[in-house]
């Protein structure tokens, strides 16, 4: 089709139906074409919108399953399918998912206290195959726990979980986040008490503060809970705390800040405090830090 072009000019010309006649497609006065997307919905014409920031959003469809069933898994959903141990709370920006399948690793043993210890076991476990016994002390601390150090981070929003089943009859388990900026020493901390039946947190006053009661079901290596708590670095508040089914609002209360010149850096800890004179524990398995909480 001639394209009124002269002939030693590489061009084309576009042209579109409408109404049973060619069309020539133009361009606006920035040379930009515009083009409308449309999609068949219930046997009818749909336009395609984009969101509030200029995207279209697409969804994973399987055709239909054995039940001739039509079903839509988001990319979260397809990854715990998969087996990703990432299962309680999906938000966030995974930094950390560790299963202990391949040991400790770059973990950390703190045991204080006679019969104090810090163990890998395959007998009770979430996933992985394997989880690590913390066994607190009979005495001095009456304490176990794992930690482990990272380098400088955004500051943002974090979340820190794991899932945890009691040996014996322990004090509290506790996940600790301390983050230092270079500036400030931001520390998050949030804990089961057992002996009080509390969700405590630790607050900007350098306190423990109950911020609701719970009481876990039958315990046993094989029972396990699952924590997960969230907290937001840039407006230094915490977020929210998740215990198995319940959420914890916990947006008015403030992060324990401290002037800190200490290089940028992480540490993370999970702990267990025990009773004097036992040797009281938790098995703690699918640790899993977070960044970009929503």
């Amino acid at each position: 089709m001639t394209t009124g072009l002269p002939d030693w000019t590489r061009g084309f010309v576009l042209y579109g139906v409408h109404e049973g006649v060619n069309v020539p497609i133009l361009v606006d006065a920035s040379g930009n074409l515009y083009a409308l997307l449309q999609g068949e919905y219930e046997g009818a014409p749909t336009t395609i919108q984009l969101d509030d920031e200029g995207r279209i959003s697409a969804f994973v469809v399987d055709s239909s399953d054995v039940w001739e069933q039509i079903v839509t898994v988001g990319n979260a959903e397809l990854a715990a399918r998969l087996g990703s141990i990432v299962r309680h709370s999906r938000s966030g920006q995974v930094l950390i998912a560790e299963s202990f399948e391949w040991g400790l690793g770059s973990w950390n043993k703190t045991e204080g206290g006679t019969g104090a210890a810090v163990a890998l076991t395959p007998s009770g476990f979430v996933s992985g195959g394997y989880a690590v016994t913390l066994t607190a002390g009979s005495d001095s601390s009456c304490k176990a726990a794992i930690t482990q150090y990272l380098g400088g981070l955004p500051v943002g929003a974090w979340g820190l979980a794991c899932s945890f089943s009691i040996v014996g009859t322990p004090v509290t388990i506790t996940l600790n986040l301390s983050l230092y900026t270079g500036t400030y020493l931001y520390t998050a901390q949030a804990r089961c008490d057992h002996t009080n039946h509390d969700v405590d947190i630790y607050n900007g006053e350098g306190d423990w503060e109950s911020v609701a009661d719970y009481t876990l079901a039958a315990t046993g290596y094989t029972l396990f809970n699952r924590i997960k708590v969230t907290f937001d670095l840039s407006t230094e508040l915490y977020k929210a705390l998740y215990l198995n089914e319940t959420e914890i609002d916990l947006s008015a209360h403030s992060l324990r800040k401290m002037a800190s010149a200490v290089a940028p850096y992480l540490w993370i800890e999970v702990a267990v405090v025990g009773r004097s004179g036992s040797n009281d524990g938790a098995i703690i398995d699918d640790v899993i830090l977070t960044a970009k909480e929503p």
